[in-house]
């Protein structure tokens, strides 16, 4: 058993680091960087301010710049992706320390992890643009139906289910078979393409078992979740394809709109009527504030958000105290009550010789020339 566990040990870790390098020189020949230079010169104000390039931050950049005298500003901490973001099967490098993610630690759970060392894992998100649309797994998953109905009921009118599914068709290219249920919960004519698992061996075991328990095959992004399914996917081609090249790529050389990337918010300003006016942040070791003429929008994700507005003196006013900021805001509820996916991993199997074994298989230089010329085989 040990002899044949040791070489997987080693080759990972070296083959890996020598397969980045190699698709990262193909690739980056292939790929534009001028659409994310940083603007040789900012405005005082803009009409728009976006805190955070990601997902949203794509699509809200190029849906208000359609507006040619509406000036539009993004601001992202981290840099333009990658090369090598684009391939599928380097994801898993994104999950480990980089200038591309930020990388925090659960506090020690009481109930969960238990087979973690102090009951803590990390929590990497994306530090790029896209954020961790960038740097993820390109699952393709809009969550539980009752989730948005549950928000609804709290009080936010047009967040339940039908109301955000036009939403979500409108932005979906999906490219699976046609069935009268498909065309009611999925679009057909969006900027992003969705495409359903091409299932492999595991997968169509895996579905096989579902249904000899007697669950139901179904649509990952259907009403209803309960079932078995293969994932779907936003690759296309053999690439990532998410909202910055969807979204933000088409939009960048508009002149009303300006993306300064390496740029970290350090708080919002308000005006005495608790109006957000303006943002300070931090660019190449120089602390800058811009104005907004119309609107800032916080779209820094689900950590970075609140963080942004409790040290803007938005948040739990004990909390805000202990960390000395002066309160803006007495907001019990921001930072608090954040639930991940609950999720489990690993189904661990022994299998036959021969059958396949996808993760070792890619990792060798032929399925690298055959990723770089034919955009399959990682």
């Amino acid at each position: 058993m040990a002899d044949a566990v040791r070489p997987t040990r080693w080759l990972l870790p070296t083959v890996l680091p020598i397969i980045r390098i190699m698709l990262t020189t193909f690739l980056r020949e292939d790929q534009p960087t001028e659409e994310f230079n940083s603007p040789k010169y900012l405005y005082d104000r803009y009409d728009f301010i976006i805190v955070g390039g990601g997902t949203a931050g794509c699509v809200l950049a190029s849906r208000l710049s359609e507006v040619a005298h509406w000036k539009i500003l993004v601001l992202e901490a981290g840099g333009p992706p990658p090369p090598e973001s684009r391939v599928p099967g380097l994801s898993r490098l994104f999950y480990f320390p980089s200038a591309t993610t930020w990388h925090y630690n659960l506090a020690p759970q009481r109930h969960g992890l238990r087979a973690y060392n102090n009951r803590s894992s990390p929590v990497p998100h994306g530090r790029v643009i896209g954020g961790s649309s960038t740097v993820n797994g390109m699952v393709y998953a809009r969550g539980s139906p009752r989730d948005f109905d549950h928000w609804a009921s709290l009080g936010n009118p047009g967040w339940d289910y039908l109301s955000v599914l036009p939403y979500f068709k409108k932005s979906e290219r999906y490219r699976g078979p046609k069935r009268p249920h498909t065309e009611r919960f999925h679009g057909r004519r969006g900027p992003i393409p969705v495409t359903p698992e091409s299932p492999g061996f595991f997968t169509r075991v895996f579905l096989q078992a579902g249904r000899y328990l007697g669950f139901k095959l179904i649509d990952p992004n259907g009403p209803d979740l309960m079932g078995f399914a293969g994932p779907d996917y936003t690759i296309y081609r053999g690439e990532r394809w998410g909202p910055v090249r969807a979204y933000l790529e088409p939009a960048a050389k508009r002149p009303n709109l300006h993306i300064l990337h390496s740029a970290h918010v350090l708080r919002i300003i308000f005006n005495k009527d608790k109006v957000a006016v303006g943002v300070i942040f931090m660019h190449h070791d120089k602390v800058k504030a811009v104005k907004a003429n119309l609107e800032v929008i916080l779209s820094a994700g689900a950590i970075a958000s609140p963080k942004v507005l409790m040290l803007s003196g938005v948040g739990p006013q004990k909390h805000l105290h202990h960390h000395g900021i002066k309160v803006v805001h007495d907001l019990p509820g921001v930072g608090k009550n954040l639930q991940e996916h609950m999720c489990l991993y690993g189904l661990t199997w022994t299998v036959k010789p021969g059958v396949p074994n996808d993760v070792l298989n890619a990792a060798n230089p032929a399925s690298v020339t055959q990723y770089v010329h034919q955009k399959s085989g990682m």
